[in-house]
């Protein structure tokens, strides 16, 4: 296996955790308007899935992380629009779906550790 391909594969196997911790880390944001450590945490985790999405060679998923980090600026310190947080969320789940597809767009089986095209 190639290093493209392992960090393909580590950044599948990752991302589900980043993400369930980025869903518990809003709910507290929501909660705590003004919490900056949590809203630290958030930002960090973001960057880290950006940094991870680009080097997997998923730049859709890099620029929509991107976005999201946007979307975040002044977390912390007061309370996020209902429609920023909606908009990230939106976004995590298109990182999700995205991270199914090889970083060209097509879609690989995810059931196995062997690379091999479905469909497409």
């Amino acid at each position: 296996m190639g290093m493209t391909e392992r960090l393909v594969v580590r950044f599948r196997e990752i991302l589900p955790e980043r993400l369930g911790r980025l869903d518990a880390d809003f709910r507290v944001l929501r909660d705590r308007v003004t919490d900056s450590a949590t809203a630290v945490a958030v930002k960090r985790e973001v960057h880290t899935i950006k940094g991870e999405s680009r080097m997997a060679g998923f730049k859709t998923a890099s620029q929509i992380a991107h976005d999201i980090e946007c979307l975040l600026v002044g977390a912390g310190e007061g309370p996020l629009l209902s429609s920023r947080i909606q908009a990230a969320l939106s976004g995590f789940r298109l990182i999700e779906r995205l991270a199914t597809l090889d970083p060209l767009g097509r879609h690989w089986k995810t059931t196995s550790t062997t690379w091999g095209r479905t469909g497409r």
